[in-house]
């Protein structure tokens, strides 16, 4: 076999599995500007507060953090917009000024694969469904006093989940 085809295979094989790496890899996603939709990438910094930007919305692998550096002014939205908008842990500690959740169609499913972590001085008027997909132990439900007004679904492969 000729060497050069053997470097060529070889160099396949490390590609792929660089590519393999980076796809599994989790990423912590940070909502910047106010108002927006979860869709929008132009509202999902690597940073709190940050001015670099995903050029993806979150995937069920990436963490999703609300906090002092998310809203400017009281009561600012964020609307879920997609049909399955996914992310790992979505958490709201430090989000300052009131802000909402809510969702642009009965039809959208937010996918949570790990935790939720909501705050008191929030409004958490999600509409449509939450699916929770595990397959960790020790996911955690922090509610703070919200409730959920919606259809709740949890798909359990191995996981489990606590409401604190």
């Amino acid at each position: 076999m000729n060497v050069h085809f053997i470097n060529i295979i070889k160099l396949i094989k490390i590609l792929l599995i660089v590519i393999c790496y980076l796809h599994s890899y989790a990423e912590e996603y940070f909502w910047i500007g106010g108002n927006g939709n979860w869709s929008d990438i132009n509202h999902w910094a690597y940073t709190s507060g940050g001015s670099t930007l995903h050029n993806t919305p979150p995937t069920a692998d990436d963490d999703v953090f609300f906090d002092i550096n998310s809203f400017s002014a009281i009561n600012q939205t964020v609307i879920v917009d997609a049909e399955n908008a996914v992310c790992r842990n979505i958490d709201f500690t430090g989000a300052l000024y009131t802000p909402i959740i809510t969702h642009s169609s009965s039809g959208n499913n937010l996918r949570i694969f790990g935790s939720i972590t909501l705050i008191p001085d929030m409004n958490f008027n999600y509409g449509g469904t939450i699916t929770f997909e595990s397959t960790s132990q020790g996911n955690t439900i922090q509610l703070s006093g919200q409730q959920f007004n919606n259809k709740i679904f949890f798909v359990v492969i191995g996981g489990e989940w606590f409401l604190t």
